[in-house]
C-alpha cells in the first residue's frame, strides 16, 4: 500500500475554517444498514442511539498548547506542546531556523523555556518557574489554542471555547477529540430523557 493511495483533491473554499452557529447544526453521515449514505445533521444522533445504550466520551480538556516565542539572539521559535509531564517539564515539537542545542533558551512573553535534550523527534523543555506558579495557568496566558494546519487562520478567544467539548474536564490534550465537539446540552437532555447513559474516559 503507498501513501499516494490516501491523496485526494479537497477543493479550498469545502474547508469550514469556523463551526456552525451551533454545535448541533453540523452535519452526520450515517452508514445504513443496506450500506447506504444519508445525510443528516448531528442532532439526528439522538434517533441513531438505543435507550439503554452507553455512550463512552473523551473528556480531555485542550490547553493553549502553541507557545510563540524567541531565542536570545532574537530568531524566531514556535513550540507545539505535545506531552506535559509535570509543572515544569513537558515535550514539544519545534519550528525554528536552526536546531536547538541543549540549554537553549526560548523566552515566551516574561517565561523563559530551556531545552534540556531531545527525544526523537521531540524536545524536552524545563520552564524556569520563578513564581512558584501553575504551568496550565502560565499557559492560559501566554500560549494559543493548537488548531489544525488546515484550518489556516489565527486562534482567537472564540477557539477558546469552541474547539473544546462541552464536557472538557481533564487539561492536557493539544487537540480537541473532535467528534464529541457537537454534542451540545439540549442532545444530552434528549438522550437522558431517551434513557441512552454516558460514561466518561480521558484520552488527551
Amino acid at each position: 500500500m503507498l501513501l499516494s493511495e490516501f491523496a485526494f483533491d479537497l477543493p479550498d473554499e469545502l474547508i469550514a475554517r469556523f463551526p456552525a452557529e451551533q454545535r448541533d447544526q453540523s452535519r452526520l453521515l450515517e452508514i445504513g444498514q443496506n450500506h447506504e449514505l444519508i445525510d443528516r445533521s448531528f442532532a439526528d444522533i439522538v434517533d441513531l442511539i438505543s435507550p439503554n445504550d452507553c455512550l463512552v466520551l473523551n473528556n480531555t480538556k485542550v490547553i493553549p498548547a502553541r507557545l510563540l516565542g524567541q531565542r536570545e539572539s532574537g530568531g524566531k521559535v514556535e513550540l507545539l506542546i505535545e506531552r506535559v509531564e509535570d509543572n515544569q517539564h513537558f515535550l514539544a515539537q519545534v519550528k525554528s531556523s536552526n536546531a536547538l542545542k541543549p540549554g537553549t533558551i526560548v523566552h515566551v512573553a516574561n517565561e523563559k523555556f530551556e531545552a534540556v535534550e531531545r527525544v526523537n523527534n521531540f524536545y524536552r523543555f524545563i520552564w524556569h518557574n520563578t513564581q512558584a506558579s501553575d504551568l496550565f495557568d502560565v499557559l492560559n496566558h501566554i500560549g494559543h489554542i493548537p488548531l489544525p494546519p488546515y484550518i489556516d487562520r489565527n486562534d482567537s478567544d472564540f477557539d477558546v471555547v469552541r474547539y473544546q467539548t462541552i464536557f472538557a474536564d481533564q487539561k492536557g490534550a493539544v487537540a480537541a477529540p473532535t467528534a464529541g465537539l457537537h454534542f451540545s446540552e439540549a442532545i444530552f437532555e434528549a438522550l437522558k430523557e431517551k434513557g441512552v447513559e454516558w460514561d466518561f474516559v480521558t484520552l488527551h
